[in-house]
This record gives C-alpha cells, structure tokens and sequence, in this order.
C-alpha cells in the first residue's frame, strides 16, 4: 500500500485510524499462540494472546539461543501489547 495524503490509505484520516485501533483492541478469540524452539529458530503460529508473552520469554531464557536466532512469525495478529513486548524481546536479544 502507498501513502497517499488525504486519501482512505492516509493513516491522518481518523475514520481509518480509528477503525484500526478498535480492530487490534478487541479481544481476540481462541487459544493461545503456538511457539516451537527447531533448532535455532523460534516458530510462532496463530494469533498472538495473553500469555503468549510469558511463555516467548520462557522459551528464550531456558534455551539460551545465541545472537542472531531467527524468530518466524505466522500470525494474522492478535494483542497488540503481547506483540509489541515480544518484538522488544527480541530487539534486546
């Protein structure tokens, strides 16, 4: 999608904004993520939950990967927040 000012795509129409934002808020039925350490890769599939974050953390603090493990996400979306922290998480690794 290109930016277009002024346009429905525009994220300063508050319409869209607004619409997205109560989108991502709603709670989001069904369990939680499923996470797999393979190998050296962290494989995430389905939409992020609450707990999901818990249990990412646990997996990279017991598995003691190295710098520079890849993390796949297979995820239509989900909770914001539990998102935003897992995507910190993996900054700070």
């Amino acid at each position: 999608m290109r930016w277009m000012r002024g346009s429905i795509h525009s994220w300063s129409n508050p319409l869209v904004a607004g619409g997205l934002l109560a989108a991502l808020a709603l709670p989001v039925p069904g369990l939680a993520a499923e996470m797999n350490l393979v190998g050296n890769q962290i494989e995430i599939t389905d939409d992020i939950k609450i707990g999901d974050f818990d249990k990412f953390d646990q997996i990279v603090e017991q598995s003691k990967l190295p710098r520079g493990t890849i993390v796949r996400l297979r995820s239509r979306g989900g909770r914001v927040g539990k998102s935003v922290r897992i995507g910190f998480k993996i900054r700070r690794k």
